[in-house]
């Protein structure tokens, strides 16, 4: 990136802003006109109309065309978001950067007083108030540089104790030139508060490379946070860059250059942005900002405003397209919906996770429009799950709701309608007694919104490299796999879509060598993956892959829907809306593309199926019609459906133009017939046999809070699992035994291993250490945990996590085949004597830490500890703290070990 252009320049962007406000000031007057004519019209009017459309229609397509050229020219970086567009580069009279700032109001730029003494060589202590000039760029277009001056300088606003850091932490709001023009891209930020624990990142522009930082959010003070186990640059590197919620993007923070929060660099800490006296300072200046703005513009046209006199045709374009409108409908112009009135109709979607950002997009513009009875308006939530994972909660009439991908850490609400990846799962479902969530007749009323296709995805080399024709039978894929000749991903049949229809597509091909040389031709493909890759679900491979290069280059074939190829080529391998799909990777060793087998594939159907909800509730059953209707026939919804990689509904053979300029796409060489539900379950739990081996550390709280007074549930018929004796209150002990053993019965002797730990220790017990099951360690495993007798004083919880993750961690590094690896806590208490759960994050935390799924017991366990340590670790919590959910210990902790293995 170029620095040595001199002084702010006119590009082609700021141009198409002015043109765009034009259009926006036409689009209010032309408001006023239609209104007017609604009134009436003469019907000799029309004809004239007509006229000026035509006239339109050409100047209109001109006007536009100039703007699309202008605005591809000039923003060089698509790429960045909102945030990155917004964060300005602000250097030092030397010519080197002096710190980063961002846009929060109109053109108001917040940042650190360390930056403004930088940039202008004063001493990085200094307090009082400066005044000069600075020189400010966005990395998205470098020739605009734009002037600024101090206008709130605040060095000391917040007070850091001397424990923390020995200097106070600020701020400084610039306020740019009113004669420069910023970028049309570049708007004020959203700023929102730090959530405890909720991963971050921070990222900008430096001379040499990006600098970057990220890791999870915890709190220091109320004027300080920290990033902790941050990587790449420190903290003065990044002074003033904003701390972004990766979860929605949204600024939280902005990164402080003088505290280094650990004295290591092996943090970084930053100041909520969403502080009162920040808040207090923008809101002020962006007022007088305002007013400063209006009376520029009341100064009359300058020179560069006179660029925007060629808007003139197409004011009288746009005129004319509105009369048509006006006069052609009319009298029954349609403008906006009424306003709401009564309650809104509430309705939960559950979308599977390669379209919920899509989907979520489309019922926001949905609702915008559609009333209900004319009056009413539509609450759609829409959360992402996985369509096996949907499927196994609605078998479980969603008494479990998983995990919604659109809002981590949060889980999915039973929904009113369900759109899975293929109308196979809810035929499934069907086929079992949780078939009553479904409506009462869902498959007339399942209506299909968009069609897709297994494929093949390779990078365009691989393929050119490995396929030489470029084309392959499912047969000779696995094969080659088994045989080490390419490396092949395949997703977990039992929950995934693109995971079924492989297990089904290969055994069928695979089928004339009987169940046994299935399973191990499966067996071997699956080891072809390299070991950081194994076990990952697609989508999270996806975007492993896509983050990394070097691991790209590892993996040779992913089988998964043809659709996932174009997320990955269009910049958001977990289907974040925008896609930016206009500048796809060019080097053949970075773009994947999608290869058709040549004897046929799968097609997913994307079903809108209704659930039982809204049987006996007609608004909501009027809801879901319309809005699936509106997914499957709306002009605006089908070509967003095109537009992220989905074929026609309905039409799985064909190809589109986005597919074939994405990731080179060819009709479907055939679409097989899906198997009965019956045979697919068959091959579903074939894949116990296919699967990776899980290695599960286990830990009991042998507190003497476990088996006191109050700690009992009621279970009806209850057997002490070590005594065999009777009784209808068993205590929290008795219950965790019992769910334990059950719970190991849920793993494979000769493939799976596992260990048993406690906390504390009775005296004289030993843990049972890491090893494969079989017949002696589980004799060795129930004595152990029929030995612990709830008899220890203290609780220490967080000397055990890390203990647990010091063991997984070498058992890690031993070689042998990739394995599914989980560490899994029973605890009905805080950790006691008390002790620093901030040093366990910061030593667990991280790309290494093994997932930590704790199950809290009764009502004192302590919940809001384990689901940090869950997010640090990419662990869960199950919340048994009611009376009933104890109960349920043995059922719970039985799933969790399901869903380790797969058998769920």
């Amino acid at each position: 990136m170029s620095q040595s252009q001199e002084g702010p320049g006119s590009t082609g962007l700021q141009r198409a802003g002015r043109g765009a406000a034009a259009v926006a000031v036409l689009g209010a007057v032309v408001g006023v006109v239609q209104q007017a004519l609604l009134e009436g019209v003469q019907p000799w009017v029309i004809p004239v109309v007509v006229v000026l459309a035509l006239v339109s229609a050409g100047t209109t397509a001109v006007a536009l065309r100039i703007r699309s050229r202008a605005e591809h020219t000039a923003l060089t970086r698509p790429d960045l978001s909102a945030a990155r567009h917004a964060t300005a580069t602000i250097w030092s009279e030397s010519g080197r950067i002096a710190g980063y700032g961002f846009l929060v109001a109109d053109r108001c730029v917040l940042t650190l007083p360390e930056v403004v003494n930088a940039a202008l060589d004063r001493a990085p202590e200094e307090t009082s108030e400066p005044d000069g000039w600075l020189r400010c760029t966005w990395e998205a277009d470098p020739d605009c540089r734009l002037e600024a001056r101090v206008r709130a300088w605040h060095p000391g606003a917040f007070d850091l104790p001397d424990t923390v850091a020995p200097t106070r932490a600020g701020f400084a709001v610039l306020v740019l030139d009113d004669d420069e023009t910023l970028p049309g891209h570049v708007l004020p930020v959203a700023l929102k508060s730090p959530e405890e624990s909720v991963r971050v990142e921070v990222e900008a522009w430096g001379e040499d490379a990006p600098l970057q930082a990220s890791g999870a959010a915890h709190r220091r003070t109320s004027d300080l946070w920290t990033v902790v186990r941050g990587t790449g640059a420190g903290a003065p590197e990044l002074g003033g860059a904003p701390v972004l919620r990766t979860y929605d993007m949204n600024v939280v923070g902005m990164v402080n250059g003088r505290v280094d929060a650990d004295g290591s660099g092996g943090a970084v800490s930053f100041v909520p942005v969403k502080r009162p006296a920040i808040q207090d300072a923008v809101d002020a200046l962006a007022a007088v900002g305002a007013g400063a703005v209006a009376t520029a513009a009341s100064a009359g046209p300058g020179p560069r405003r006179l660029l925007t006199a060629w808007w003139a045709p197409a004011a009288v374009a746009v005129l004319a397209a509105v009369l048509v409108v006006a006069v052609v409908r009319w009298p029954g112009a349609v403008g906006s919906p009424p306003a709401c009135a009564g309650e809104e109709v509430p309705l939960n979607v559950v979308v599977g996770t390669e379209k919920d950002g899509l989907v979520r997009e489309l019922a926001a513009d949905f609702a915008e429009r559609y009333r209900y009875q004319e009056t009413r308006c539509a609450d759609i939530d829409v959360s992402g799950v996985s369509s096996g994972v949907a499927a196994d909660a609605l078998e479980d009439a969603w008494i479990s709701p998983p995990e919604n991908q659109l809002a981590p850490g949060t889980t999915a609400p039973r929904p009113d309608v369900w759109m899975p990846t293929s109308s196979v799962w809810p035929r499934q479902l069907a086929a079992t007694p949780g078939g009553i969530q479904l409506a009462g007749d869902w498959q007339a009323d399942m209506t299909t919104v968009a069609s897709s296709v297994l494929a093949v995805l390779m990078t365009e080399e691989k393929r050119d490299t490995l396929l030489g024709g470029g084309t392959v039978t499912w047969a000779e894929l696995v094969e080659r796999a088994a045989d080490g000749q390419l490396t092949l991903a395949l997703d977990d049949p039992v929950r995934s879509t693109s995971g079924m229809a492989t297990s089904v597509a290969l055994n069928q091909a695979l089928a004339d060598m009987g169940e046994d040389a299935t399973v191990y031709r499966l067996r071997n493909a699956i080891a072809s993956v390299p070991d950081e890759l194994a076990g990952q679900e697609i989508t999270k491979l996806m975007s492993a892959l896509h983050d990394d290069p070097a691991a790209l280059a590892q993996m040779d074939a992913v089988v998964a829907q043809e659709q996932t190829a174009v997320l990955f080529d269009c910049g958001s391998p977990l289907g974040v809306p925008p896609l930016d799909c206009d500048d796809v990777p060019a080097n053949p060793a970075e773009r994947l593309v999608a290869v058709q087998p040549a004897d046929g594939t799968y097609a997913f159907d994307h079903p809108v199926v209704p659930l039982a909800p809204t049987d006996d509730d007609a608004a909501r059953r009027a809801v879901a019609e319309a809005f699936a209707t509106y997914l499957a026939t709306d002009s605006h919804a089908q070509a967003e459906f095109r537009a992220w990689g989905f074929r026609p509904p309905g039409d799985p053979v064909t190809t589109t133009d986005e597919l074939e300029r994405i990731v080179d796409a060819a009709p479907a060489a055939g679409i097989d017939e899906w198997p009965d539900a019956a045979t697919i379950r068959r091959y579903q739990e074939q894949w116990q046999s296919v699967r990776l081996p899980v290695r599960v550390h286990l830990t009991i709280d042998n507190s003497n809070s476990m088996t006191k007074a109050g700690s009992r549930a009621e279970v009806p018929g209850f057997q002490d699992p070590c005594t065999g004796a009777p009784t209808n209150h068993p205590d929290y002990l008795q219950l965790a035994k019992k769910a334990t053993l059950d719970a190991l019965e849920r793993l494979d002797d000769g493939r799976d291993s596992v260990s048993v730990d406690a906390f504390p220790r009775p005296r004289g017990w030993t843990p049972t250490t890491m090893r494969t099951l079989d017949e002696d360690l589980r004799r060795d495993l129930r004595a152990a945990v029929c030995a612990l007798d709830g008899n220890g004083g203290s609780t220490p919880l967080y000397d055990t996590i890390a203990d647990a993750q010091r063991l997984m961690g070498e058992e890690a590094s031993k070689p042998g085949p990739p394995s599914s690896t989980a560490v899994v806590v029973l605890s009905d208490g805080a950790q006691f004597p008390a002790g620093d759960l901030g040093a366990l994050l910061d030593g667990i935390d991280g790309e290494t830490a093994e997932p930590v799924i704790s199950v809290a017991i009764g009502a004192e366990a302590p919940v809001d500890e384990l689901v940090r340590i869950g997010d640090a670790t990419g662990g869960a919590v199950r919340d048994l703290r009611s009376p009933e959910g104890v109960g349920d210990l043995d059922t719970v902790l039985v799933d969790v070990f399901s869903g380790l293995v797969g058998k769920q």
